[in-house]
């Protein structure tokens, strides 16, 4: 997997009931997170997928 992701999804491990009982900070960290991820996502290069 790349470095990047692997970063932002250890990051993640770190959020427990976000979609319950989220806080500030917590949804702070996930609004931080997501913009990580469209960054590393854009700057991964396109694989070349074999279909059978």
């Amino acid at each position: 997997m790349n470095p990047c992701l692997t970063q932002i999804c250890q990051e993640f491990e770190v959020l427990k009931g976000f979609l319950k009982h989220k806080t500030q900070e917590q949804e702070t960290l996930v609004n931080k997170l997501f913009l990580e991820f469209i960054e590393c996502f854009n700057s991964l290069k396109e694989e070349k997928l074999d279909y059978p």
